[in-house]
């Protein structure tokens, strides 16, 4: 029974690992060099195997983290995005046409933020566009250049025609490591990102130090690296002070997750709130 459990944990954790490496891998990056952010109810449970699989040496999880999503949706700046269809052709269609579809999504976008003006602001607006190469089937998402495109400020023709290109092929390049030569651009959809960020920001209360609190019980865990069920200490994530330190194996429980540490993390709590845990050692 107890490899049948852990079976299923362990394809739970792979099935984590696997998306991360395909991420990861498609940057060319190599994931010992990251990072884990663990959130959701999820996360803290399954972070340290994931990190353990997939190679990162540090994980990070925040205060409150089950409810991570909820959260950073309180404090997040507002956002309006806008899009239209249009074929365009930098390098040779009308850049007043092109000028007049972006103001058009702009003026829409802002509209919808500047009713929000008491409590987010100054308003932001980004063009983007999804781009190909005239004959591909498939679509790049890019940042474009800063308008307008037409009027007496915004230098020759050519040159905003260029940096429209230009713009492209750089993403194009990073992401595929070469463009096809004499083979014009297209831009077939339009898209404005308007962001109003909270007026009032918020500045988290940092943790007191204390003195470090004793375990609130003592459960059973099985840790497959240990081969055995070990006696494991068992915390309450309000009761931490900052400065808490401690080796795995242990849990640390709040209302909306429970973070495990396994026999080769070290935890800390940090005064910010976020709890860092440390792989002693790593198999890869």
């Amino acid at each position: 029974m107890i490899d049948i459990a852990w079976g299923m944990h362990d394809i739970v954790a792979e099935n984590m690992a696997g998306a991360a490496r395909v991420h990861v891998a498609e940057r060319g990056r190599d994931p010992r060099d990251f990072v884990l952010l663990c959130t959701g109810g999820g996360g803290p449970l399954h972070s340290y195997y994931v990190a353990r699989k997939i190679g990162v040496r540090t994980i990070i999880c925040p205060p409150a983290a089950g409810v991570a999503s909820a959260y950073g949706l309180l404090v997040a700046s507002a956002r309006a995005d806008r899009s239209r269809t249009m074929s365009f052709r930098p390098s040779s269609d009308s850049l007043e046409a092109i000028e007049q579809a972006f103001s058009a999504l702009e003026t829409q976008a802002r509209a919808s933020l500047e009713h929000l003006a008491d409590t987010f602001g100054p308003i932001t607006l980004t063009r983007q566009a999804d781009g190909r190469f005239v004959g591909q089937g498939f679509n790049l998402s890019v940042k474009l250049p800063e308008g307008p495109y037409t009027g007496v400020h915004t230098g020759s023709e050519e040159e905003v025609r260029a940096k429209l290109v230009a713009a492209f092929e750089a993403v194009y390049q990073e992401k595929f490591g070469r463009t096809p030569p004499d083979v014009p651009v297209e831009l077939v959809n339009l898209r404005i990102a308007g962001d109003a960020p909270p007026r009032e920001r918020f500045t988290p209360e940092a943790l007191g130090h204390g003195s470090l609190p004793a375990p609130k019980g003592i459960r059973e865990v099985y840790f497959r690296e240990a081969g055995e069920y070990l006696p494991t200490p068992i915390y309450e994530r309000s009761m931490l002070p900052a400065g808490f330190s401690a080796p795995g194996p242990l849990v640390i429980e709040d209302t909306s997750s429970s973070l495990v540490v396994g026999p080769k993390g070290h935890v800390e709590q940090l005064s910010s709130g976020n709890l860092v845990i440390t792989m002693t050692d790593q198999d890869s």
